[in-house]
């Protein structure tokens, strides 16, 4: 049980990480914009830091998400080869079906 619930944990992790990277895209979109199509203008510095922050975030994250796939895989290993019937395949092909 404490497995399952330190999965869901590290699946949290994950999530946190993708948020972050779809954040740091959006906000890098919006500077390579040209600010005449956009009608506004956009104020760079703020810009910039903006992103600087989101990748700050990002590579302080990227050592926890190493270990949390890691462990992932793991967990996923060992729940897979519970399965009866599925033993003679690999982690991989028991985790598709």
């Amino acid at each position: 049980m404490d497995q399952l619930v330190s999965a869901f944990s590290l699946f949290i992790t994950m999530e946190q990480q993708q948020q972050w990277q779809y954040q740091t895209r959006k906000k890098a979109e919006v500077l390579s914009k040209d600010d005449t199509k956009q009608g506004e203008p956009v104020d760079a510095l703020q810009g910039r830091a903006a992103i600087h922050s989101g990748l700050d975030r990002l590579e302080e994250q990227i050592p926890q998400y190493k270990k949390a796939t890691d462990t992932l895989k793991h967990i996923q290993q060992r729940a897979t080869k519970m399965l009866k019937g599925l033993q003679h395949l690999s982690w991989r092909e028991r985790l598709q079906k």
